[in-house]
């Protein structure tokens, strides 16, 4: 007669060999024994592992890139954003990349080996983070109002705080320069003693942020009109007759054109 028998060994960590030493029958009182030299090893495969890596700050409107690695053609199960996303890594390398734009966390829940037949599949539970955080960009505006000529002209900006704000002078004068916005997030800019229109445009803010973002605006600008003060023309000397003797005289004094 055949039969069989199930024989389960203890948790293996490394490779093993089991080979057969005998096969004994016994009936009645007679026990027959055959040796065996039959065996088998049982390969254990590793694990598959992953990691993930690339947790950086950006600028809103520039792009990160967050890296897998691990064993080669695995099939990895992450979060995005608590969304359960999978991902293989590259049969090759071992590695695959995901790019984003937002706000960003990723976290690691497991990793499955894609066997080759008749090799089983191994997994893993794993954990493991990385995450993209996204400033916003700087902003800036600008106000002025008119003044006599011959005043001072003072432009007030304000925007992000600690920003650096790039300008350009038009019109009376033409130049270039900078000013830091302070803690409250506002600067002013005097220009001394104007005699004709100026106007300040805003090209760029660069805010004072690790990294440095940087916002190029358009459109941006006041312009402080310089006013003409009002002529008074001498008056000439009158002559005027007191007709009634009495030191007094009426007359009418008007704007001379």
């Amino acid at each position: 007669s055949t039969g069989t028998v199930d024989l389960t060994s203890a948790v293996l960590t490394s490779d093993a060999v089991y080979c057969l030493q005998s096969v004994s029958s016994t009936s009645g009182t007679v026990t027959c024994t055959t040796p065996l030299t039959a065996c088998v090893t049982i390969t254990v495969l590793p694990l598959p592992t992953v990691s993930v890596s690339g947790t950086t700050t950006i600028c809103q409107g520039d792009n990160a890139t967050l890296l897998f690695a691990g064993t080669p053609g695995a099939t990895v199960n992450y979060t995005l954003n608590g969304t359960l996303t999978p991902i293989t890594l590259d049969f090759i390398t071992g590695e695959n990349t995901i790019t984003v734009s937002t706000n960003t966390t990723v976290s690691l829940v497991s990793v499955q080996t894609n066997p080759i037949a008749p090799s089983p599949s191994c997994s893993q539970t794993i954990s493991g983070t990385a995450s993209v955080t996204v400033l916003p960009l700087p902003t800036a505006s600008v106000a002025t109002t008119a003044v006599c000529q011959g005043d001072d002209a003072i432009f007030t900006i304000t925007g992000t705080s600690g920003a650096t704000v790039n300008y350009t002078l038009s019109g009376g004068i033409t130049s270039t320069g900078n000013t830091l916005l302070n803690a409250s997030g506002s600067a002013t800019v005097v220009l001394a003693g104007i005699t004709s229109d100026i106007t300040l445009t805003i090209d760029t803010v660069i805010s004072n942020t690790t990294p440095a973002c940087t916002a190029t605006l358009t459109g941006v600008s006041a312009t402080v009109n310089a006013l003409t003060s009002p002529v008074v023309n001498p008056i000439s000397e009158i002559h005027v007759c007191d007709d009634n003797n009495d030191g007094f005289s009426a007359f009418n004094l008007k704007e001379s054109e």
